[in-house]
């Protein structure tokens, strides 16, 4: 078994094997690279070596590897925008929420107050009505007396009258009696 260089472990296939079956494999075979994959099968003028067949490789490998990065980086740079513009609208959130509780805190001071009018209301209010019921308890108790005096009156005239019917029935038998 003939052996590419002194460090191929013993068992190792030989270079040529090695060369078409990395040809075969997924790095010689991605689907993004197949210009490149072409220009690595089929090499313009006389075959290359293992050696230059792995340096042309790693030269691809590391083109792809330096357009990853800059894909990445650009990618990166845009999600940098992406977050600056987000830190921009949280701040500008931030700002809003406060602006709220602000408001809900003027709110809750504002119907304090007007609780605590509402309250000062409510007590009025029952201060009139303890005062209406009074007045309607006197004007009830004033009314029975009003009544009671027209009973008095009513009777009072009643008895004047008989008075005055008595009178008269006096007046006229004095003058009877005189004539």
């Amino acid at each position: 078994m003939p052996s590419g260089s002194n460090t191929d472990p013993p068992d190792a296939p030989p270079p040529q094997e090695r060369i078409d079956e990395y040809r075969q494999s997924d790095f010689a075979q991605t689907p993004s690279q197949s210009s490149d994959r072409r220009s690595l099968q089929d090499p313009p003028g006389p075959r290359m070596s293992g050696r230059d067949l792995a340096r042309a490789y790693l030269r691809k490998r590391g083109e792809r590897m330096v357009g990853k990065f800059a894909l990445l980086r650009a990618e990166n740079a845009k999600q940098a925008q992406k977050i600056d513009q987000l830190q921009r609208e949280l701040a500008a959130s931030e700002h809003i929420l406060t602006e709220r509780d602000r408001c809900i805190e003027k709110l809750r001071m504002e119907i304090n107050l007007l609780g605590g009018v509402a309250s000062g209301r409510w007590r009025e209010r029952q201060e009139l009505r303890s005062k209406l019921t009074e007045t309607m308890v006197k004007q009830a108790v004033a009314q029975s007396e009003a009544d009671q005096l027209r009973a008095r009156l009513a009777a009072n005239d009643k008895k004047m009258r008989e008075m005055q019917k008595e009178l008269h029935e006096l007046a006229a038998a004095l003058k009877a009696s005189k004539q």
